[in-house]
């Protein structure tokens, strides 16, 4: 079970502070021109988890959030795409691409990395 996060709680006012530093990070990830490594690096920043050698991100990326997105190895995400992950978003060895597709948010007991067109 997903536990569900009180607006009027300390929780949240952190989550809420570090997602606005988030959307710094990703102002000057989608703005600037970055090689690959610096690009994994600002995207570990914005996750709070070191980011693989293998994962290649095309920009610009999006996210409503960041923290909760857990990038495993050998995952390509193509330009354009948008991770909302207030709930929980799990990436292992996957393709990401653009256009009009929708992640499923799932708890972590559940099955992740499906996608659907929307």
């Amino acid at each position: 079970m997903v536990e569900k996060l009180d607006l009027n709680t300390p929780e949240y006012a952190q989550l809420e502070e570090r997602i606005q530093q988030n959307q710094l990070l990703i102002q000057e990830l989608n703005t600037q021109v970055h090689d690959a490594a610096a690009v994994r690096e600002l995207v570990s920043q914005i996750t709070g988890r070191p980011v693989d050698e293998s994962t290649e991100i095309r920009l610009p990326f999006y996210t409503d959030c960041g923290v909760r997105i857990h990038l495993g190895k050998r995952v390509f995400i193509n330009s354009n795409c948008m991770f909302t992950d207030l709930g929980s978003r799990l990436a292992k060895t996957q393709l990401w691409r653009p256009g009009r597709w929708s992640l499923r948010t799932w708890p972590p007991t559940r099955s992740s990395g499906e996608f659907r067109q929307g």
